[in-house]
């Protein structure tokens, strides 16, 4: 009877990041195959230390009801009589979703939660959310969590990251403040391919030991 290995039972939360898709593009080095931004942490940061550390990236603080990574694929097919059900499928199309509850309820967060743009907010003693008619071209970013991961082949503990390249926030959400309930943005992202990462479009899923 094969093992069960109760180490890859993973149960935790997500931590998630987001930064303006035109700052760090999602961007990854050629020549090392690594993401451009972890070069700039020492190989014993955690994720999070090095993201934290990465001017370009905002952390969104407090989640509520997990982040949720959601890969949908639809499958068409041919039938023919003599089956009478589908003798073949192929591949149509795929959508990539996050989603998520922000329990921080600044106007950063605010502002990634509805898709404006940067420009929208002015930041400082007095904040201010301009909310006016965005631009047509949607407001792209790229995103990152941060999480527990299966361990390694050798039973090491690993964090696990996904980064996906380019983000839209597709679905409109509410700014409610309640007696008993917290303030907080439902956020749903639509993660679009990005031609530039051959074979990772979407984006990827790292496994990694801290200080490997």
């Amino acid at each position: 009877m094969a093992e069960v290995q109760i180490r890859d039972i993973l149960v935790g939360y997500g931590d998630l990041y987001f930064a303006d898709y035109a700052d760090v593009g999602g961007s990854r080095d050629a020549t090392s195959g690594e993401l451009d931004w972890e070069l700039g942490g020492a190989a014993s940061d955690d994720l999070r230390t090095i993201l934290d550390a990465d001017a370009d990236w905002d952390y969104a603080g407090a989640t509520q009801e997990g982040v949720e990574i959601a890969y949908a694929p639809e499958y068409g097919e041919v039938q023919v009589d003599q089956l009478g059900d589908a003798a073949i499928m192929f591949f149509d199309t795929a959508s990539v979703t996050l989603n998520t509850q922000l329990a921080e309820a600044t106007l950063e967060n605010l502002i990634f939660a509805w898709g404006y743009q940067d420009e929208f907010l002015v930041t400082g003693e007095e904040s201010t959310f301009s909310i006016g008619i965005p631009d047509q071209t949607p407001t792209e970013r790229s995103v990152a969590v941060v999480g527990k991961g299966a361990s390694s082949p050798d039973g090491n503990p690993r964090e696990r990251l996904y980064v996906g390249w380019r983000a839209l926030s597709v679905e409109g959400s509410s700014l409610a403040m309640r007696r008993n309930e917290n303030t907080s943005y439902q956020v749903s992202i639509r993660l679009l391919a990005d031609p530039a990462h051959v074979g990772e479009e979407y984006g990827l899923i790292i496994d990694r030991v801290v200080g490997s």
